[in-house]
């Protein structure tokens, strides 16, 4: 049955629009493949799904098919799917639009179900192109090829790891996704090249009146970082993968805060701000955005409305998901509490209650018309798929289970300031010129910090560190559209075309926004970790000192912020009313194992270092 599974699917749904009847689109995931010992089949990085060569070429041809041959006017095309996301602001599924919101696109961003949307979201693209992966391993040349079969039965979509750093050699961005518009397949019957459905949509045809904002209707195929504003602009993939690589560190960085700092669920979840809460700016969603912007830079990524066009939108996804999931595993307790909605979306108005059960529009979970909501899609199991780290059916206690996904955890982000080990007890010391400043830092410290009771930190260790972040917040729609807020540590190029690739690039916040100008001042956060940057200018001999307020004066000096809109135009500070750039600290003891974590202290707000400044947090400012 197998084979006829998405052809099934597609003319079931076909004969309902044709026939007008009500009946939904069920998204079910993917029930096949699973063990008897309840494992689930895996998503892959996409790196690693390259080195299976039968599902490999079962992706790439059934995403080729998706994308290029699938009328893009029926429901489970790929133009159709894409499109739930912004535009064309139409109803998919016959979920239709609440009372006044018919301008928005149905995706969640800057509320609570921000994760939890987006999961029945991505498992919809999987299940679709599952169905294709059946066809495809059941024709020329693949039929009964050996693998494909067991290839095709445990295919599930790939994901793409911005934070890990990417194999020697190679930069963050897979070159699969961006070297070439042909890629070679190495297939039964021979090496061939085919077009790669991951460099860019084609969209078969343009309409532009489903696209109304200017270049958009106009270009033909999803663009990153376009070389002009003029339709026959291209991609600048070589930048962009530049700018990626440029920001790994700190990526990896602020994930590794927030799978140690972010223990409940609603200040993980989102940009929000939380006024007085200066250790909760930090997001899944702040990070993601990060990647929207530098992917698209002016490009269809960069926006809300048109970023799900782009193919490499579904591997962000996916990765995004995988975070979520692990975080799930790590604090297991915490879930979707009751809140309400900062702003508005295709069928949420803004100020609605929103919890657990709010329908999760337009994902429907059976023919019925029953939506997924965040209680129903808490578990990747239920859509038939997990990731590499979270192999839960080996564990019948959450405890063990929880140490491992630390393990885990730790093994792929390790380099990051919080993950480092304790110095061993026989290495030598360097001189506090030169020594590493979270162990120098400690001295700082200690000084102030009297007694283990005053902070969770573990009694009889040494080495407790500062660790040092940029908080920043912003309206959201203070631009009418994406932008940036870059950090520097030291000086900089003014070109704004070059911060992202400056010597000096720490890291930035990224607000991704659609053109909304009528919208209220809705308040979003994201940090920027600065231990590693202030680190290496340690070891560079440029911070000299081995006190706490020897750091806070190399800060007020050397740390520099400025805006720019995601084409690369600046903006000036004084021109954002509403940019507010703090740092803070907070003191943490290292982990002695392998599969623990760092123990997080009291934070600090450090007001001197910004107070003054174009756009920095004042004395009499909330933090």
């Amino acid at each position: 049955m197998a084979r006829f599974t998405f052809v099934y699917i597609w003319i079931c749904v076909t004969i309902s629009m044709i026939s007008g009847a009500s009946a939904a689109f069920g998204i079910t995931g993917i029930q096949s493949g699973r063990g008897s010992d309840g494992s689930v089949p895996l998503r892959l990085e996409i790196r690693q799904l390259q080195k299976n060569v039968p599902q490999w070429n079962l992706y790439i041809l059934a995403l080729k098919r998706l994308e290029k041959f699938t009328d893009q006017t029926t429901l489970l095309s790929y133009y159709q799917i894409a499109g739930i996301h912004g535009r064309p602001y139409v109803p998919w599924d016959d979920s239709q639009p609440a009372e006044g919101q018919e301008d928005w696109g149905y995706c969640m961003h800057g509320i609570t179900l921000f994760p939890t949307w987006h999961r029945p979201y991505v498992a919809l693209y999987e299940q679709i192109l599952y169905g294709i992966v059946q066809t495809i391993a059941q024709e020329p040349p693949f039929a009964g090829r050996s693998g494909y079969a067991s290839a095709a039965s445990t295919f599930r979509v790939p994901y793409w790891d911005w934070a890990q750093s990417p194999p020697s050699g190679q930069q963050s961005l897979p070159s699969a996704v961006s070297g070439s518009e042909w890629i070679m397949m190495s297939l039964p019957n021979g090496t061939f090249p085919v077009a790669n459905p991951l460099y860019q949509y084609r969209f078969n045809p343009l309409t532009p009146s489903d696209f109304p904002n200017a270049l958009f209707n106009e270009w033909n195929n999803t663009l990153r970082a376009p070389t002009s504003e003029t339709a026959d602009a291209t991609s600048q993939n070589d930048l962009v993968a530049a700018e990626l690589t440029s920001s790994q560190t700190s990526y990896r960085a602020t994930l590794m805060n927030l799978f140690q700092v972010n223990s409940t669920y609603g200040p993980f979840s989102n940009t929000e701000w939380n006024p007085g809460e200066p250790n909760e700016y930090n997001s899944v969603e702040a990070l993601h955005n990060n990647i929207h912007n530098t992917m698209g830079s002016g490009g269809h990524m960069s926006y809300p409305d048109y970023a799900s066009f782009d193919p490499i939108f579904w591997l962000h996804h996916a990765n995004v998901d995988r975070v979520f999931a692990i975080w799930q595993a790590l604090w297991p307790n915490s879930y979707v509490p009751s809140s309400q909605a900062g702003s508005g979306t295709y069928t949420i108005t803004e100020g609605q209650t929103l919890d657990e059960n709010t329908p999760l529009a337009p994902f429907h979970k059976d023919s019925s018309g029953n939506f997924w909501t965040s209680a129903s899609v808490r578990s990747t199991g239920t859509f038939g798929y997990s990731y590499p780290e979270l192999l839960y059916w080996k564990y019948s206690r959450p405890g063990p289970y929880t140490t491992a996904v630390k393990k885990a955890v730790n093994a792929a982000y390790k380099g990051s300031g919080v993950t480092l080990r304790r110095r061993n007890s026989t290495e030598k010391k360097p001189t506090p010129k030169y020594q590493s400043i979270r162990t120098y830092i400690a001295s700082g410290f200690r000084s102030v910090h009297k007694s283990p009771k005053e902070n969770p930190q573990k009694e009889g260790h040494d080495n407790t560190y500062q660790e040092w972040i940029a908080n920043i917040r912003v309206a959201k729609y203070a631009l009418e559209g994406s932008f940036n807020v870059y950090i520097f540590l030291g000086d900089f190029n003014p070109n704004p075309t070059s911060w992202a690739l400056d010597p000096n690039f720490v890291g930035m916040h990224s607000v991704f926004a659609n053109n909304m100008s009528t919208q209220h001042e809705k308040i979003v956060t994201g940090t920027v970790p600065l231990t590693e940057a202030l680190e290496k200018d340690t070891e560079a001999g440029k911070l000299v000192g081995d006190s706490l307020s020897d750091i806070d004066a190399y800060l007020t000096q050397n740390l520099h912020w400025r805006v720019a809109k995601v084409d690369k135009t600046e903006v000036p500070r004084s021109d954002v009313s509403s940019l507010k750039v703090s740092v803070i600290s907070v003191p943490v003891t290292p982990a002695e194992r392998d599969d623990e974590f760092p123990c997080w202290g009291n934070f600090e707000v450090h007001r001197d270092i910004t107070t003054g400044r174009p756009a920095g947090l004042g004395e009499d400012d909330q933090a």
